[in-house]
């Protein structure tokens, strides 16, 4: 979760972050802030990364005042 957390985090505009296949426990709400970032798995199939927010997370990811995002093929589950 750290990784992928640090990796949206130092994003630059207009590219793409593919995290490997797994369960993602999310402890804290997940921030997108890059101008035209691309979120999508690295196997293109949405039951192989799976951002699970343990039943606890109000808000599992947050795009904050951005243009051009495309989140594809992630799986959120257990997001309040």
């Amino acid at each position: 979760m750290e990784e992928l957390s640090r990796a949206l985090q130092i994003a630059k505009p207009d590219s793409t972050v593919l995290p490997a296949d797994g369960r993602y426990s999310v402890t804290r709400t997940l921030q997108i802030r890059t101008n035209g970032l691309t979120l999508r798995n690295a196997s293109g199939q949405r039951d192989r990364v799976v951002l699970d927010g343990g039943g606890t997370l109000g808000e599992g990811l947050r795009i904050t005042a951005h243009t051009g995002v495309t989140i594809a093929d992630p799986t959120l589950e257990n997001i309040r």
